[in-house]
């Protein structure tokens, strides 16, 4: 079944340097494994004291493996329990228009070792993809480079869509795409972006006209600029 799945896996996610990690711990001995995080099944709690950075670590030659699953029950425990935490949609664009949650923070997999440093110190983490295989070897990635409460949904967005999600007005942009935005609506915004593109958020359609909410990095963590048009959106090309 892995086999079937992971065919559905782009190519170059497969051969990037988080495929290559998810091969280089999937080939390890479970059993030899020091895991030193408690099981996804004990309490989510919000940690910032006991980080460790990957400065203060003796550096290894290989990464450690980490319990990182959680069970779509237990995410429903934590909303239930009003544990605040943020969800990275790791899926590709075309993926994300079967529907994603409202609150998602979207980063594709390809775009997780440039951007991760943008997320939340001070809240976990739960790292979502279609099916539990690349969050996985996202949430071990992320825990490798420190951020030690991160964890991966278990089965993924399939067995997490019941729960409630949007289903995005499908535009000239996918939701989760990488874009660039007119400099007029970055300065309505009331905390400035700090890089100069930002990621489809969702996708709206009012009085025929298609509007975007967009996701951009702050230095406090994400901000949102709300219904730009179609018109002021284009994709992203890195300067060289």
């Amino acid at each position: 079944m892995k086999d079937i799945i992971k065919g559905f896996v782009p190519q170059s996610i497969r051969e990037g340097v988080i495929g290559d990690l998810y091969r280089m711990l999937r080939g390890r001995d479970k059993t030899n494994t020091d895991f030193t995080r408690q099981s996804s099944e004990g309490p989510l709690t919000e940690s910032t004291s006991d980080r460790t950075t990957p400065e203060k670590e003796e550096v290894s030659e290989e990464m450690e493996e980490f319990e990182v699953d959680v069970r779509p029950r237990q995410l429903q425990a934590w909303v239930d329990d009003g544990t605040t935490f943020d969800i990275v949609d790791i899926r590709e664009p075309y993926e994300v228009q079967q529907g994603h949650l409202s609150n998602s923070i979207f980063i594709p997999m390809n775009d997780v070792p440039n951007e991760y440093h943008n997320l939340s110190m001070t809240k976990p983490v739960v790292v979502v993809c279609a099916a539990g295989m690349r969050s996985w070897s996202v949430a071990q990635y992320l825990r490798n480079q420190g951020l030690d409460n991160v964890w991966s949904l278990e089965n993924g967005w399939a067995a997490w869509s019941e729960h409630g999600h949007v289903s995005p007005h499908k535009g000239r942009f996918s939701v989760g795409t990488k874009v660039a935005v007119g400099a007029a609506f970055i300065e309505d915004l009331s905390e400035k972006p700090s890089v100069q593109y930002g990621y489809i958020h969702n996708c709206s359609l009012e009085d025929s006209k298609t509007l975007y909410d967009v996701q951009f990095w702050s230095a406090s963590g994400v901000v949102i600029a709300k219904r730009v048009p179609e018109s002021e959106v284009e994709p992203f090309v890195a300067s060289l």
